[in-house]
């Protein structure tokens, strides 16, 4: 248990940085949006955002395949692709115009279901938190054999950017 707390800790930043540094465009969210071969001419729609396309197709993939053989903990790739999956629900519904930093403190229970997304730091009490929050606690991850829960602490979504 030790050794997977330390772990997560030395995953934090390396997540910090990959979110950070492709907090691009929105699309729609869920899987019925926009491709890019599909935008509208003019520049009406909002770009695509294929990391988070991508991420969302290897989040499915890992959710089922963790239902047969799930695995020890959650890996770093795993955790990122999921939370980047929402990217365009975050910009969509939750920046509301506002260039701000939300971080989360999230605990995940061993079924992959988010129990708890807290906001922490300057923006806590912030509508945009409170939006983020909601929309994380409804992400799925992959099952896990681990303890009965995996605490992953203070990971920041930039919005409105």
């Amino acid at each position: 248990m030790t050794r997977r707390r330390l772990i997560v800790r030395l995953v934090i930043p390396g997540l910090t940085v990959l979110l950070l540094a492709g907090c691009g465009g929105a699309a729609a969210s869920g899987s019925g949006g926009v491709s890019s071969d599909g935008d509208k001419p003019g520049g009406g729609s909002a770009p695509v955002d294929k990391e988070a396309e991508q991420a969302q197709a290897f989040c499915e993939h890992a959710v089922d395949k963790s239902i047969n053989q799930p695995p020890d903990s959650l890996s770093r790739k795993q955790i990122m692709a999921c939370l980047t999956a929402v990217r365009p629900a975050l910009n969509n519904d939750c920046s509301r115009g506002i260039g701000r930093e939300v971080v989360l403190k999230l605990v995940i229970d061993k079924s992959g279901d988010v129990i708890g997304a807290f906001p922490v730091g300057d923006a806590a009490d912030s509508p945009q938190a409170a939006c983020v929050a909601d929309i994380v606690k409804q992400v799925k991850f992959p099952m896990f054999k681990g303890s009965s829960q995996q605490v992953i602490e203070k990971y920041p979504f930039k919005l409105g950017e």
